[in-house]
């Protein structure tokens, strides 16, 4: 039902003026008996009243894919192409240590793929593609802006995985504008508070008289002003 209004508000905007009138209800019977007819065996109705049967809603748009730009050179390169045996980088160090992660990774169909002992293969991707699914999972149509803990999560239950998941899934959240509007304030100090000793008593206050005033209700005159 959401839908519903929020078309007829993009629809207003191409309109100069726009009202809406309350129509009562002795003048709405016939929006009532056509709304009901859905929920009625309409069999016997075909002959007098002329319905037409929608394939979708009025409301439903086209689904658009939203494009994903892939990194043509990124993290992911040096084990595809140790995989497949085209190139291998010039420092022995460095293919050293390519060539003990590579077993934890797996190469199909131009897809690199992350292995696992309790979890299905995850798609490895690049800094663009993490960064908008990043984005997607923190702030898209069905988020919560989670913590960045359960945003790791969920992203690895949707198949993804990206190295330092956990810290640059952190700065992207971190900036977060709506996070920090929203947050919770910490009334807690930021630093630990400091107490303040004594160097003889009765130095942090005082007690004074003022001068003699006039004489108000009970007989009184003097003021015993105390400041701590």
């Amino acid at each position: 039902m959401q839908k519903y209004p929020e078309l007829a508000k993009s629809l207003v905007q191409n309109f100069v003026v726009f009202e809406i009138t309350q129509i009562p209800r002795n003048r709405n019977k016939n929006a009532d008996a056509l709304s009901k007819l859905a929920s009625l065996l309409y069999d016997h109705f075909t002959k007098k009243v002329m319905m037409e049967v929608l394939a979708r809603k009025s409301t439903d748009e086209d689904t658009l894919m939203t494009t994903i730009t892939v990194d043509e050179d990124c993290w992911m390169t040096p084990y595809i192409r140790y995989l497949t045996n085209v190139t291998f980088p010039e420092d022995k160090l460095q293919v050293r240590g390519i060539r003990m992660r590579t077993p934890v990774y797996h190469f199909k169909d131009v897809i690199l793929y992350r292995k696992s002992f309790t979890e299905p293969y995850l798609r490895c991707v690049g800094p663009t593609q993490a960064k908008e699914i990043i984005q997607e999972m923190h702030e898209g149509a069905c988020s919560t802006h989670s913590g960045y803990r359960t945003i790791v999560r969920r992203i690895k239950r949707k198949g993804y995985f990206l190295p330092h998941m956990y810290r640059d899934t952190y700065d992207l959240i971190v900036n977060c504008e709506a996070c920090q509007i929203h947050a919770p304030v910490n009334r807690y100090p930021r630093r630990n508070m400091i107490p303040i000793h004594a160097a003889w008593p009765f130095c942090k206050w005082g007690i004074d008289i003022v001068c003699p005033f006039t004489r108000g209700v009970g007989n009184i005159k003097f003021l015993l002003v105390a400041i701590d």
